[in-house]
């Protein structure tokens, strides 16, 4: 029998789960070698499926029931925040602590800001500087307005001048979207009065701040989230039980720094999912699935007994702008607040490449 050819192989292994690669390394020189590449580590994340991870009670839940004796410790700390960009995910504890992990590494590696208080640390991003291969941390502090602290996986941390504005006093306005090689975050312009979103490009490391969309003369500034290409708000206030949620989508331009146009993506209502009673209501938790297909989650609660259940949405009529099928299955068992987010697993290190 002839050998499998070489570029045959790494097809393959681009698609084996990064916990089973692992494992690979020891089959021979030849397959540990090329898991260890750092050009097949890129090819296989690009591969990878998406998968969710579940922050529910403050703590992390994954599928992996084995995880090395350190991340189980520092993994007890109370979790506030969840970010994910190419590969690796950012935790935010209670005590403004922060960490990148990588669950099917077992690897978990502790960031301690320097030029922001951590006391006073109230909002961040996280996101990936393909120039440099190099992820980076945003931080904002109440007591430094208009600056920020940028923290580079590579290079370390220094402060740098940010748009003097408020961010918006709502949970999910803390942590910023990312998308591509921006982040994003709603803002506040005190002086105009004006909700803007701000945006922060990670290569040139440059703020630039533009309007949110507007629907029946009235400004949009519900969740930030991406789906596919677009950057898009939810007009749905925060803190209120709403009935119906309907999403406002635009691509970025890099070169003009802001979003030329908005469209109403798609809008869905409680009587569209068909639950048996009619005491749901839609919370402010709506995340991509697939980007492909054109599939998100959303989370709706039962306000006569308070139960959660996170649906997908899917088959997207591009004509109609509407979603046809809803999956009431799909749940995440993990305390009474389930919040799946999503993920890609990946052979990248949180200290570098393997």
């Amino acid at each position: 029998m002839n050998e499998v050819p070489s570029e045959l192989v790494e097809e393959i292994l681009a698609r084996v789960p990064a916990k089973d690669l692992l494992r690979f390394r020891c089959v021979c020189k030849r397959w540990k070698s090329l898991i260890e590449d750092k050009q097949f580590i890129k090819k296989h994340l690009a591969c990878s499926r998406q998968k969710f991870i579940s922050h529910g009670d403050y703590h992390l839940a994954t599928s992996y029931s084995r995880l090395g004796n350190r991340t189980k410790i520092l993994l007890e700390k109370r979790v506030k925040s969840v970010l994910y960009s190419n590969g690796l995910i950012c935790l935010r504890f209670t005590d403004k602590s922060l960490a990148i992990w990588n669950p099917a590494l077992r690897e978990l590696r502790d960031i301690l800001p320097t030029t922001a208080e951590r006391k006073g640390l109230e909002n961040i991003g996280f996101g990936y500087d393909h120039s440099t291969d190099d992820h980076k941390i945003v931080l904002f502090t109440s007591s430094s307005v208009g600056r920020a602290e940028i923290i580079s996986l590579r290079s370390g941390s220094r402060a740098i001048d940010s748009p003097p504005y408020d961010f918006q006093d709502r949970g999910d306005s803390e942590v910023g979207v990312s998308l591509g090689d921006h982040m994003f975050w709603l803002v506040w312009h005190r002086t105009e009065c004006d909700n803007l979103i701000m945006s922060f490009d990670v290569v040139s490391e440059t703020f630039k701040c533009f309007s949110c969309p507007s629907a029946d003369g009235r400004v949009v500034y519900g969740p930030l989230m991406a789906i596919g290409r677009y950057i898009c708000v939810a007009n749905k206030p925060a803190h209120t039980r709403a009935n119906e949620i309907s999403v406002w989508g635009g691509q970025f331009d890099k070169g003009e720094s802001r979003v030329e146009s908005w469209s109403n993506l798609f809008t869905v209502t409680i009587d569209d999912l068909k639950l048996s009673r009619r005491s749901w209501f839609f919370e402010q938790y709506i995340v991509e699935c697939d980007a492909k297909a054109m599939e998100v989650l959303v989370k709706v609660y039962d306000r006569d007994e308070w139960k959660p259940k996170v649906v997908r949405l899917s088959a997207f009529d591009v004509r109609e702008n509407v979603f046809t099928k809803f999956d009431m299955d799909y749940r995440v068992e993990c305390g009474p607040f389930p919040y799946p987010y999503p993920y890609k697993e990946s052979l990248v290190s949180p200290y570098g490449f393997l």
